[in-house]
C-alpha cells in the first residue's frame, strides 16, 4: 500500500541536527548516508523535530509506533521524500493477512462485506410471526433472546440512494405498526407498495444491527 502526497516534505537538514543533538548518530556517519537513510531516523522512538512539546506533538510518539506494530504482523514501512514537493509512504504486509473471510450482502443496489469476526449472528427476522420485528416511538427494534436491539438500514446509515429500492418503506413501517397492534401516525392515503414479511437481520459486535430486506 502506497500513501503519497504532494506537501513539502521532510526537512532532512533538520532530522540530521536533531539525530546528532539525539545522539542517534555523528556527523560524520551521517555524512555517509543519502537523504533517504537519513530520513529514516523519524522511526526512532523519541524522536522529533519539533521546536516544542505540546498536547499532539514533540513527545516523539507516532511513527516508531506504527513501524513497531507493522513489524509484529511480519511487515515492513518505507519512505521516500523530496523537500518541497512530497512525501511516498509505502507499507508492505503478509498476503495472508490481507485475506479476511467475509459476509457479503446487497443494500441499495451496492455490495458490502463485513468481516466474518464482526458478525456475531445471522436471524432471519419479520413484521408478523415469532421472530417479528416491532416498533417503539417510531423505530424497528428486534427482541433477540433478552436483548431489544435497535435495527439499522445499511443504505441509510452510508446514505446511500436507490432508484429501484426492492420495498416501500412506508408499506413496511405500516405493515409492522398494524401487526404490532400500533396506529400508525401516517395519514395520508398513498397507496402503498406489497411488501416481503422475511428480513435479514445481522447482529455485529460493537456496530448494533443492520438490516436489509429480502428480495
Amino acid at each position: 500500500m502506497e500513501i503519497k502526497d504532494d506537501g513539502k516534505g521532510l526537512n532532512t537538514a533538520r532530522i540530521r541536527e536533531k539525530a546528532i543533538e539525539n545522539g542517534v548518530a555523528t556527523a560524520s556517519e551521517l555524512d555517509a548516508m543519502t537523504s533517504k537513510q537519513i530520513n529514516q531516523f523519524i522511526f526512532a522512538a523519541g524522536f522529533s523535530t519539533a521546536a516544542e512539546v505540546t498536547a499532539v506533538s514533540g513527545r516523539g510518539v507516532g511513527m516508531d509506533v506504527v513501524r513497531t506494530n507493522i513489524e509484529k504482523i511480519g511487515g515492513t514501512i518505507d519512505l521516500d521524500s523530496v523537500e518541497g514537493e512530497g512525501t511516498t509512504v509505502s507499507i508492505k504486509i503478509p498476503l495472508t493477512l490481507a485475506i479476511v473471510s467475509a459476509l457479503i450482502i446487497e443494500s441499495a443496489g451496492e455490495r458490502f462485506a463485513i468481516p466474518q469476526l464482526a458478525v456475531q449472528e445471522l436471524v432471519m427476522g419479520s413484521v408478523g410471526g415469532v421472530n417479528k420485528i416491532e416498533m417503539i416511538k417510531g423505530a424497528p427494534v428486534y427482541r433477540l433472546r433478552d436483548h431489544l436491539l435497535p435495527l439499522i438500514h445499511l443504505d441509510d446509515l452510508l446514505e446511500l440512494k436507490s432508484e429501484n429500492k426492492s420495498i416501500n418503506e412506508d408499506a413496511v413501517i405500516q405493515k409492522i405498526e398494524e401487526s404490532s397492534d400500533v396506529k400508525s401516525e401516517k395519514s395520508d392515503s398513498k397507496e402503498l407498495a406489497p411488501v416481503n414479511d422475511n428480513s435479514y437481520i445481522i447482529v455485529t459486535k460493537g456496530w448494533g444491527i443492520f438490516f436489509r430486506y429480502r428480495c
